[in-house]
């Protein structure tokens, strides 16, 4: 029997609504509840920062508030993203059973996909691993995928007629210079806009997109409106997480209180300890601009250290992260282990220095 690929378009919403209806699409799809869906959707001017991302690292936040630019914290992990009314975005969520091939691989298969389904606009468009679609050597759409469960969970977006905008302004980007870092971005990104010469239908940029999907991977194209399961889950996990100010700037930063940070380049460790002489965590966060499938992976390991003994705390988390059912990027599970490593030596170093 042939597999169906609905899609549907939820239009332009708020960015932490948006972020909150992925979810909501994986959570259901891995329930069974929803067949393979792919989403179209925009964004007002905003910054989504990874889920692992320390927001200070990655965004100025003051700036972004003082230009009402909103801010929003996805799911997954990865780099900060700047986002415009201008650019079409996406999701696809689909069974792992029907991609049949690990992450990078099916990451691949569906970017292959998506650059074919531009190549039908008149588009010389390739995949250039790991995450970027580009034309002539330019990027034009940015994408990324994990798999959580059965499900995997694909996002990308495509530049319509939005160039750099404020991008360099609100994301901590490498340069120290403005004007550099506006260059570079202009030399670097392009648009559907500026390649054809004309603006583009939106509607012909999804077809485009949504047959060479169900082309490449043999399923049923099936327009359809988003369900009322969808919308109201949405409406359930924005309320309760995405919405929530301390989700987007608090729930990775240790915001203010005293800490030791461990670093190993990639990872960052930041550990608090309950007071005693037990050495106890109380409290740890691992931050950096890395991805990790399923995603909840950092999240559940944050979780099960508390209490731990900090001694035990580096071994726990290679155990956590084996191979056989964790797929990272960006990290290695050596890496989040000298991360915290190199905290919990601080912690003896702090305690030896106060027992002196």
């Amino acid at each position: 029997m042939t597999s169906v690929l609905r899609m549907i378009d939820t239009g332009l919403r708020p960015s932490r609504w948006n972020v909150a209806m992925t979810a909501a699409l994986a959570e259901l799809h891995g329930a069974g509840r929803i067949p393979n869906t792919l989403r179209f959707h925009r964004y007002p001017e905003s910054v989504l920062i990874g889920r692992h991302q320390f927001l200070a690292d990655a965004v100025d936040p003051e700036n972004c508030l003082a230009s009402g630019i909103e801010i929003a914290r996805r799911m997954s992990g990865g780099g900060a993203v700047y986002m415009a009314p201008g650019a079409l975005a996406w999701d696809i969520a689909f069974s792992r059973r029907d991609i049949h091939a690990r992450r990078d691989a099916a990451n691949a298969a569906i970017c292959e996909a998506i650059a074919a389904g531009l190549a039908r606009l008149g588009l010389r468009a390739r995949y250039r691993p790991q995450n970027e679609i580009e034309v002539a050597g330019r990027k034009i759409c940015g994408l990324s995928g994990y798999f959580e469960g059965g499900t995997m969970l694909h996002q990308g977006t495509i530049l319509l007629d939005a160039g750099a905008g404020r991008m360099a302004d609100v994301l901590r980007l490498p340069s120290d210079e403005s004007r550099h870092r506006q260059r570079h971005l202009a030399q670097r990104l392009t648009s559907v806009a500026e390649l054809l010469g004309r603006t583009p239908d939106p509607d012909e940029i999804k077809y485009a997109i949504s047959a060479a999907l169900a082309d490449a991977f043999g399923f049923a194209l099936r327009p359809d409106t988003p369900q009322e399961q969808e919308t109201f889950l949405a409406g359930e996990l924005f309320s309760r997480e995405f919405a929530l100010d301390s989700f987007v700037f608090d729930s990775v930063a240790p915001g203010g209180i005293q800490t030791l940070v461990g670093r190993d380049g990639t990872v960052n460790a930041y550990i608090r300890l309950y007071a005693g002489d037990e050495r106890l965590i109380e409290q740890i966060w691992l931050t950096g601009n890395f991805d990790v499938s399923p995603a909840r992976v950092i999240t559940d390991l944050e979780a099960a250290l508390r209490g731990l003994p900090v001694r035990d705390a580096a071994a726990r988390a290679l155990a956590a992260l084996s191979p056989g059912s964790v797929e990272m990027r960006g990290a290695t599970r050596d890496s989040v282990a000298a991360a915290i490593a190199d905290a919990v030596e601080k912690t003896g170093l702090q305690q030896r220095a106060r027992l002196s």
